[in-house]
């Protein structure tokens, strides 16, 4: 995957005007953002790079990266009249990427259900307990399936990488073990 290009979206929680207190959380607002931004990377598999920098000064948000600055425009343009986009989301302006000092690897997490799992006994599962514990600092996503109607959490695991590597993303925009790669970690 070639990141040459980042788009960034910057969460903004609708705040109560009386108590000051945000709606939900900053969390319910990026599962729902990131859900309208995997629609739209699913109609172009494996061209953009999902990133989910540190949280900021209260500041959330979501980053995708690209090979060319087209890529990102159409992203921008296909997510931009969703209702939640243009009332919730500041879409910065596409940047280049410049000097890289570190690489990280955002890579799906996978936690088995009881059933999957063929060594569980009695429904109990000890390898879902054990990625159920490792994963319990990673970041998620809650979503949901349109072709099933069903709710899922995407555990995401951030791993540190020399290099950019040259796999390609799946369809969530992340990394997978079988193709790895990175993208920056920028500010």
């Amino acid at each position: 995957m070639q990141s040459h290009f980042y788009l960034d979206l910057v969460l903004q929680p609708p705040v109560d005007e009386a108590s000051g207190n945000a709606y939900g959380t900053a969390y319910a607002l990026r599962n729902r953002v990131y859900g309208i931004v995997h629609g739209a990377l699913r109609q172009r598999p494996q061209q953009f790079a999902l990133a989910l920098p540190a949280r900021t000064d209260r500041c959330l948000r979501l980053r995708v990266f690209a090979a060319h600055t087209g890529d990102l425009d159409w992203l921008k343009q296909a997510i931009s009249a969703h209702p939640v986009i243009r009332d919730y989301v500041l879409l910065q302006p596409v940047k280049p990427v410049g000097e890289v000092a570190r690489w990280l690897s955002y890579r799906r997490y996978r936690i088995p259900t009881v059933k999957s799992d063929r060594h569980a006994v009695d429904g109990n599962s000890e390898l879902r307990k054990r990625r159920l514990a490792a994963s319990s600092d990673m970041d998620r996503l809650v979503l949901s399936s349109q072709s099933t109607n069903q709710r899922f959490t995407l555990a995401i695991q951030t791993v540190a990488a020399t290099e950019a590597g040259d796999g390609l993303p799946d369809g969530y925009g992340l990394a997978r073990a079988s193709s790895p790669f990175a993208v920056p970690d920028l500010p």
